[in-house]
């Protein structure tokens, strides 16, 4: 069977790509080291420089994900920063900001 390294500490994600791969018959391993991301509004730039990174902290190759919505009626926003509006904001937050808006 074929193995890969998967970079993540997200369950979710990792159980994603097992279940994807299984069917290739293609075994995921974990890895769960966090690089340091760089900061940039350039998605693959980020995405390309955290799979360097992991490779190095792993030693061997890894896949990594990264997430970038680009809403074009916001101009792009949030692109690469979407991590940190789920940090900052909750569902609840952009039902209650489109409630007030609603009304």
């Amino acid at each position: 069977m074929k193995r890969i390294t998967f970079n993540s500490s997200n369950e979710l994600k990792l159980r994603n790509a097992r279940a994807v791969c299984e069917g290739y018959g293609i075994a995921v391993e974990q890895a769960t080291h966090d690089p340091a991301e760089i900061q940039s509004e350039d998605p693959e730039a980020v995405a390309l420089d955290k799979a360097r990174k992991a490779y190095e902290l792993v030693g061997k190759p890894v896949v990594v994900t990264d997430d970038s919505w680009a809403i074009v009626g916001l101009g792009g926003f949030p692109g690469v920063y979407m991590h940190s509006m789920n940090v900052w904001f909750k569902p609840a937050d952009f039902a209650r900001w489109y409630s007030e808006r609603s009304n």
